[in-house]
């Protein structure tokens, strides 16, 4: 099976990119490689690596690839506010929709795109898949912009999951 996993060199990803190596699966790596290319490095030699934008990237990259695992995001907090608001968009909502909205007109079989528990904001109660999303800032709201753009793609010949992820700790090479 062929995988392409969208932001490949990020904190998930560079996790990902080794546990589908181990488990035989073929990968390719797209990512801008914001941070650099050292959480990718010792998989190097035995993924596909493709420097390059979400935005603007070469759609025939998805040729042949089976599964899109979109991983990509402008993540908060950001607490300068250094982050133009209009790169949130521009990445997390235009950018994966547009990967979306790709992979289906290649013939990429599934497409899974993480987005956020950030699309709910602050709630009283426990929340679940049904409380009505409340984002808070523009994280939040770009991630649920471009869920809503994916799922109506969703089809007989293309499956669409969303995954809402909690905060994410831990040990990664990112």
């Amino acid at each position: 099976m062929n995988i392409l996993i969208a932001g490949g060199a990020g904190y998930i990803g560079s996790i990902l990119i080794d546990q589908l190596l181990k488990k035989g699966y073929k990968v390719k790596c797209l990512d801008k490689f914001f941070f650099g290319e050292e959480s990718v490095i010792e998989a190097k030699d035995q993924i596909e690596v493709i420097k390059d934008d979400i935005r603007t990237f070469d759609s025939s990259i998805l040729k042949d690839v089976d599964v899109v695992v979109n991983l990509v995001a402008i993540s908060q907090p950001d607490p300068t506010q250094q982050i133009t608001p209009n790169l949130f968009y521009e990445i997390n909502h235009q950018g994966c929709t547009r990967l979306a909205r790709l992979s289906k007109k290649e013939g990429v079989k599934k497409y899974i795109f993480t987005s956020t528990c950030s699309v709910y904001g602050f709630q009283e109660g426990l929340i679940t898949e049904e409380t009505a999303p409340n984002p808070l800032e523009a994280y939040g709201e770009s991630k649920l912009l471009a869920e809503r753009d994916a799922v109506p793609l969703a089809g007989d010949d293309f499956s669409v999951t969303i995954l809402r992820l909690a905060t994410l700790y831990g040990l990664s090479p990112r």
